[in-house]
């Protein structure tokens, strides 16, 4: 997969030490990007509008409407939306509220609505579809748009990670798993990418999912030497490589890891957006963005099932200047 366009969403500095992240105001952004922006939206779709309109402006031929598809990882999707609807049906059967759902809200609980208006603004007329694979959502969403590439079913694919923070905290942190002081944060992170030979800034290589490394399970380690492998086989004479670590790969992991791959240079992001489901994309569009260096990337998150990660390059300029490569 050729990257041809990228854009991500960073949230703003916390207000305090230790504060959960959360995206600065979304209308500046809007006014840019989505100046006719759907009525009575909620934020999941505002997040999801904003990233996919930027990252089509970043493309200077724009995009073929009917050849691209829109693929959505999302590891809570519009859980906002959802929890109103319940609260209002819920309300309703008690006596407590009067009248049904909203159905304005009712509207915008249903799984694919950011899709559905992403595909109105930007005019993506492909396939639409929404990924939600816990903190592999991403991931998952890139592997989908690989496979509709490869087939040929599109000729571009707009891949985007969405998650919204919701007030409540505590089952956030219960459903990633994570303890009650982490950080967590929001964040819209996509790219355009295509299987074509334009020229690009760079390539998605593999995304790997090696099974059987559950949590609190046994290390990591025998999935880190699948993917040093894989890093050994792809990876171009001096070529510097860097590794971002995702969910749950902490400062013992990343060592571990790195020892691995010989030159590698871990680059925490984590406490710049806070932890999410999603956050993997913010990480990944940041590296196709101005000022990235060239060479080798590595996203790696544990996970439920096992070890997810994601190998990707920066200028495919300096790859042509290695003859060395895997």
């Amino acid at each position: 997969m050729k990257v041809l366009a990228a854009w991500s969403l960073w949230p703003t500095a916390p207000a305090s030490p230790g504060a959960d992240f959360c995206a600065q105001d979304l209308a500046p952004l809007e006014e840019r990007f989505v100046p006719q922006r759907p009525r009575r939206v909620g934020r999941h779709a505002r997040l999801a509008l904003i990233g996919a309109s930027a990252c089509v402006s970043m493309s200077p031929d724009g995009i073929p409407g009917s050849r691209t598809g829109i693929y959505l990882g999302s590891g809570i999707g519009n859980g906002a939306e959802e929890g109103l609807v319940a609260e209002q049906v819920i309300g309703l059967t008690s006596g407590l509220a009067q009248g049904p759902a909203s159905p304005v809200h009712f509207a915008n609980s249903v799984s694919n609505s950011a899709t559905f208006y992403a595909a109105r603004v930007t005019g993506a007329r492909g396939p639409n579809m929404v990924v939600s694979q816990e903190e592999t959502s991403f991931e998952g969403a890139l592997m989908m748009a690989d496979l509709a590439l490869r087939t040929g079913e599109v000729d571009r694919a707009l891949v985007g990670g969405v998650d919204e923070y919701l007030p409540d905290r505590e089952g956030l942190v219960l459903r990633i798993g994570m303890p009650g002081n982490t950080v967590l944060g929001e964040g819209s992170g996509w790219l355009l990418v295509g299987r074509d030979e334009h020229e690009t800034s760079g390539e998605i290589l593999e995304t790997i999912l090696l099974a059987g490394e559950s949590r609190g399970g046994h290390g990591p380690g025998a999935a880190f030497d699948v993917i040093a492998a894989n890093v050994a086989r792809l990876r171009c004479a001096g070529e510097p490589v860097t590794i971002f670590p995702g969910l749950r790969v902490d400062a013992i992991a990343s060592a571990l890891l790195a020892s691995r791959i010989p030159g590698a240079k871990v680059t925490p992001y984590l406490d710049r957006c806070g932890v999410f489901e999603t956050a993997s994309a913010l990480a990944i569009a940041e590296v196709y963005g101005p000022g990235a260096l060239p060479g080798l990337y590595l996203h790696v998150t544990l996970c439920r099932l096992g070890v997810a990660a994601v190998l990707f390059r920066r200028n495919p300029a300096y790859v042509m200047e290695q003859p060395a490569c895997g």
